[in-house]
């Protein structure tokens, strides 16, 4: 009996099939779980990254753009507002596509231009340009001195040198054409320093044309902020940030010029009832601040629940609000704000 009973022990040892499939059953919900929770965690993470990826471009764009501001109308020790008075003035505010030597002189005393919105595309030297976006331009000089290690000639380039002398063919001139010099031929510039004899440091000549344009790489639909820059003969788009949909400026117009801004406009061309060529120009010289205001979305959308949101980008030539959206895509936005002086031209008023 012992020895049956034992045998009989053995026979129940193992699982019932019942209890197999309610173990596999339990295994394959905790392994759903942990599966959720892993695509979850994912999903999560791409969201962050989207986010991430968001405010690094906007915070890009933004320094970008605002230190630009600050260097606009930098032309080394040389204050081009002094000589403005006795300089050839062009018939209006001058064509930033320009690139031959004559127009580019015309240009220096305007350090920044822009146009408002336009309804068409503004000028012939940008490409997919972004309906309903404004168009900034800086003219300033290389902060590097040609010929210094790092800061090589490009052939065909303007550049620029300003006189240290003072005698009657340079700062003694009556015409101030003859205290700066810039051309494409370096045989050419011949402007000295303050012993009159060393030749002066010569540095590059740059225009920057910011702008929106409606795709990174051609027909991939990706916003991207662009600048197309005078380079040799002609002018070289490069893109700086993805997700740049919309940019709008406002100008800061020193009235008194005391070298601060007084009023705002998103549109100096037309400021203070601005009709006239003569007063256009004069607008334009007098911007000693500009508020950037940027909006700028992910590169990809989102799934899930889509809330519609709008965002607010300054004022318009009218003083009304410009409001962006409601988006009710699955684009993640942020609007950035920001407000830059331009230093070369305001810190020489004061």
């Amino acid at each position: 009996m012992l020895m049956k009973a034992r045998y009989t022990g053995a026979l129940q040892r193992g699982l019932t099939l019942i209890e197999l499939l309610i173990g596999m059953l339990v295994s394959l919900i905790v392994l759903a779980a942990i599966t959720t929770l892993f695509v979850n965690g994912l999903h999560t993470r791409a969201e962050l990254n989207k986010v991430n990826a968001l405010l690094e471009n906007g915070r890009y764009v933004t320094d970008l753009v605002v230190g630009d501001l600050h260097l606009a109308g930098y032309y080394g020790e040389f204050d081009m507002g002094l000589a403005a008075p006795t300089l050839d003035m062009p018939a209006d505010v001058p064509n930033p596509c320009a690139t031959d030597l004559a127009d580019l002189d015309l240009a220096l005393p305007f350090p920044i231009q822009g146009y408002d919105s336009p309804a068409a595309a503004p000028l012939d030297c940008i490409s997919d340009w972004r309906e309903g976006t404004d168009v900034l331009v800086l003219r300033r000089l290389s902060t590097c001195i040609a010929g210094v290690a790092g800061c090589g000639d490009v052939a065909g380039a303007p550049y620029f040198q300003a006189s240290s002398c003072t005698d009657a063919s340079n700062l003694l001139s009556p015409d101030s054409d003859d205290w700066f010099r810039l051309h494409t031929d370096v045989a050419e510039l011949d402007k000295t320093q303050q012993d009159c004899a060393t030749l002066a440091e010569r540095r590059r000549f740059r225009t920057h044309i910011y702008f929106i344009a409606n795709n990174d790489q051609s027909g991939d639909g990706i916003p991207t902020l662009k600048r197309a820059q005078l380079t040799g003969a002609s002018f070289v788009e490069e893109p700086l940030a993805n997700g740049v949909e919309n940019i709008q400026y406002e100008y800061g117009m020193d009235v008194d010029g005391d070298g601060a801004p007084d009023q705002y406009t998103a549109d100096p061309s037309v400021f203070n009832a601005c009709a006239d060529a003569t007063c256009r120009i004069a607008n334009w010289r007098n911007v000693t601040a500009v508020k950037v205001n940027l909006l700028v979305r992910s590169t990809s959308e989102s799934r899930g629940k889509v809330v519609a949101k709008s965002f607010t980008l300054g004022d318009d030539i009218d003083g009304n609000q410009i409001t962006a959206g409601p988006f009710t895509d699955g684009y993640k936005r942020h609007a950035f704000n920001s407000v830059a002086l331009l230093r070369n031209v305001a810190g020489r008023r004061r």
